[in-house]
């Protein structure tokens, strides 16, 4: 009777092994074929599965601050969020979404990177281009 369960567990022993194996090959196999691709992870792929249509790539870290940065530093009279959205002219910007730029805005107001006057953002007084 202890034999008989010894194979078993053995057996299963081997199966999960295998499994197990199997499982890194294909993560690795994954991992290759991301490389691969021209660009990284973000050429031409959705983010948020392979099989969803219609999604969005996402921004760079980073990428709303400059953003806004560079737009405000040529506006003399500030901007309105539909004028920030407006003025985008790289890949990077154009990725960036309108809650990103209003949640950089208001998280920059309160760290008093931005000010903002009836709706128009801007950089504060020594910041802003001339």
């Amino acid at each position: 009777m202890d034999s008989a369960i010894d194979s078993i567990l053995d057996r299963l022993r081997e199966l999960f092994q295998h499994e197990y194996q199997r499982g890194q090959q294909d993560a690795l196999r994954r991992v290759v074929d991301v490389m691969k691709e021209p660009g990284g992870r973000r050429a031409g792929r959705p983010t948020g599965g392979a099989g969803r249509k219609g999604g969005r790539i996402r921004a760079r870290r980073g990428s709303a601050r400059a953003f806004i940065e560079r737009v405000l530093t040529q506006e003399k009279g500030g901007a309105t969020v539909p004028q920030i959205m407006s003025s985008a002219s790289s890949p990077d910007e154009k990725a960036v979404s309108i809650s990103a730029i209003r949640f950089e805005l208001y998280r920059g107001k309160k760290e008093k990177r931005y000010r903002n006057v009836k709706g128009r953002w801007s950089l504060p007084g020594g910041r802003a281009a001339k």
